[in-house]
């Protein structure tokens, strides 16, 4: 596992860590592949179930305030795996939000609401992830209720440049706002992209601009809070 900051910039400082999954085994060099794998094999749960182990491992070593994110697999949800008590990240669950992905490697995410409020009622937050990457995302945000939504890279890539992808995320950033829905913009990798989402009213990003995914013992991870 590798952790990346998430930023605000109103703030000048790491707001939260996504906890991210890493693999040097061909052929399943992304989570997807692994997953994918797992699922043939029939093992998906217990591959999930291996991955929380090791966040839960690693977050005593993260600073005391840090919020984590974890992408969940729909199957995780579906098995109420999260519910139980002896899970490995029930004990910090009022630092966990839980990432639904929207991009289609891990299907349709809409209809998961009714997993949603027991997660709630043990402390969990919930995100929509990779808002804007597939067609379900705008079906997802207005069918179920999220704390926060993620906006996707595609979204964010030539931002500076495109009017139109400007007028998007300008609509989600507005979206958010009046539902209260915290409104996290991913990949943001250069200044100018960076200039323009503050200007359309983006604070809290994510992205190589402001730091790689690493592992938990290094000076960027164990530093920020």
């Amino acid at each position: 596992m590798v952790y990346q900051p998430i930023v605000s910039w109103s703030r000048r400082e790491v707001v939260a860590h996504e906890a991210l999954l890493r693999t040097g085994e061909a052929p399943d060099h992304c989570p997807a592949g692994l997953f994918g794998s797992a699922r043939r094999l029939g093992i998906a749960g217990r591959l999930g179930h291996r991955v929380r182990s090791s966040i839960a491992q690693s977050i005593p070593q993260l600073p005391p305030s840090a919020t984590v994110f974890v992408n969940i697999e729909r199957e995780d949800l579906a098995t109420e795996a999260l519910l139980l008590p002896d899970d490995p990240l029930a004990r910090f669950a009022e630092r966990i939000v839980l990432e639904v992905n929207e991009g289609g490697q891990r299907g349709d995410s809409t209809g998961l609401g009714e997993y949603f409020e027991p997660l709630r009622e043990l402390g969990y937050r919930i995100a929509l992830d990779d808002l804007g990457a597939g067609q379900n995302g705008f079906a997802a945000f207005a069918e179920d209720e999220f704390d926060v939504a993620k906006i996707d890279m595609s979204l964010v890539r030539g931002v500076a440049e495109s009017r139109t992808k400007q007028r998007v995320v300008q609509f989600i950033y507005e979206l958010c706002a009046s539902e209260g829905v915290l409104c996290i913009t991913e990949g943001v990798e250069t200044a100018a992209e960076l200039e323009v989402l503050v200007r359309l009213g983006g604070d809290v990003f994510q992205g190589y601009l402001f730091g790689r995914p690493a592992c938990v013992d290094t000076p960027q991870v164990r530093g920020a809070g």
